[in-house]
């Protein structure tokens, strides 16, 4: 059988969109006719496309669901359980998800769910022991130990989530490391923005380069939630030092690096639109930081008010305009 139209492969459905912006954009399709034209050529996703979808999101939600019920039921019911009945409901849970993940198959959508699901009850068995217990660790721990008893399930799963979750377990460690007493002092908020910028962007760089040998991580919405934790601390950076009149020329260089890194890598290597916008906005807030710091407060209420609006409202028609530009680049 030939594959039709509308049960394509994503990417070969992706670069028949694109052609269709591009005959759109240049005139060869009248906007009147748009739509006719975009259902013709399976530009739209199709109706086994769309069944498709409900059954993987439905899928991983409902597995998802079932790990956090367990465990809020455990913390719901925490009077009323004993020690035993507590880690026999999340050990018991923990190894039916394992076991559920054997089952269903390793390669299988079920069966990865099924370990991120175990990866998920593995934290909250810590947490449980940690409570029960009450060990004297530090909060940090706990997710440093997670990661760590995560990362074989992470290798073995070949799951795109498991490694999110991963990263997201080193960012939680981290940041609670910084944070022994509750709350942040200026020094050491400043070195977890550096640290969580080197090490999201190392993971930014590693998760790149393995996605052209590994297909399984060539998931693009992972790959921008890592740019999106990497450039975000890294603008807080900068406007931190915009604010509290310290050093700004380093933290300036690093970002101007780090938004030339990413405008040549995404512009040219791999085009992707979102990480460019991320870039722009990244570059809003610094120049609207700026402004603030030495016009905005130096002005009365009103008028600081009036210039923050015309400011923004220009960055952005700017921002969009030079997005979109790039865009119809793309497509010629």
């Amino acid at each position: 059988m030939f594959e039709t139209q509308s049960e394509a492969k994503p990417e070969i459905q992706s670069e028949t969109r694109k052609a269709f912006v591009a005959l759109v954009d240049g005139g060869q399709i009248a906007p009147i006719d748009s739509n006719r034209a975009a259902a013709i050529a399976g530009v739209f996703p199709a109706g086994r496309q769309w069944l498709r979808f409900l059954d993987v999101l439905l899928l991983c939600l409902g597995g998802l669901a079932l790990a956090f019920s367990v465990l809020l039921f455990v913390a719901f019911n925490w009077g009323e359980l004993g020690r035993l009945a507590r880690f026999a409901l999340v050990e018991g849970a923990l190894l039916l998800a394992f076991v559920g993940y054997w089952l269903a198959g390793r390669e299988t959508l079920a069966g990865k769910v099924a370990l991120l699901s175990t990866g998920l009850l593995l934290g909250g068995l810590l947490a449980l022991f940690g409570q029960t217990y009450q060990t004297g660790a530090d909060p940090w721990q706990l997710f440093f130990v997670w990661m760590l008893l995560l990362t074989p399930f992470a290798l073995i799963g070949r799951f795109a989530p498991l490694w999110v979750l991963w990263a997201v377990l080193v960012n939680f460690a981290l940041t609670l490391y910084f944070q022994p007493s509750g709350r942040f002092s200026t020094e050491a908020y400043g070195q977890l923005l550096w640290v969580q910028f080197a090490a999201n962007g190392f993971m930014l760089c590693a998760w790149e380069w393995l996605a052209g040998r590994a297909p399984w991580l060539n998931q693009r919405w992972a790959v921008r939630l890592l740019a999106m934790a990497t450039l975000m601390p890294l603008t807080l950076r900068v406007v931190e030092s915009v604010f509290s009149s310290s050093d700004l020329w380093l933290p300036a260089l690093v970002f101007l690096l780090a938004v030339t890194i990413v405008y040549g890598v995404y512009r040219y290597q791999r085009q992707d639109l979102f990480m460019l916008t991320l870039a722009a906005a990244s570059v809003i807030a610094i120049v609207v930081s700026l402004l603030v710091k030495h016009l905005v407060w130096h002005l009365d209420n009103s008028g600081g008010v009036l210039l923050m609006a015309i400011a923004l409202m220009a960055l952005s028609t700017l921002a969009v305009n030079w997005l979109r530009s790039i865009h119809r680049g793309w497509q010629v």
